[in-house]
């Protein structure tokens, strides 16, 4: 499965779920996909940001990399305790 953020001529935007790239091809060529608030069929995708993660240190991470002995509230602003 394959999930593509969407827009149609009237720039509404939404996500559908497809089987494969194909799919998604097929059901546009043919009339069959319609913008969910509007009913356009004349649908592309839209341009998405791609997914980054990173290696932002958590607050709980850095008390403890502080040698902090939680609760640390007062030392690092909160939110430091593991979840």
């Amino acid at each position: 499965m394959i999930v593509y953020t969407l827009k149609c001529e009237n720039n509404h935007g939404f996500e559908e779920w497809f089987t494969s790239m194909a799919a998604f091809d097929d059901l546009t060529a043919t009339g069959k996909l319609a913008c969910p608030e509007c009913d356009s069929t004349r649908i592309e995708k839209a341009p998405m940001a791609p997914s980054v993660s990173g290696s932002k240190e958590s607050q709980y991470d850095r008390c403890q990399s502080m040698a902090e002995a939680p609760p640390c509230a007062q030392a690092c602003g909160g939110g430091c305790m593991p979840r």
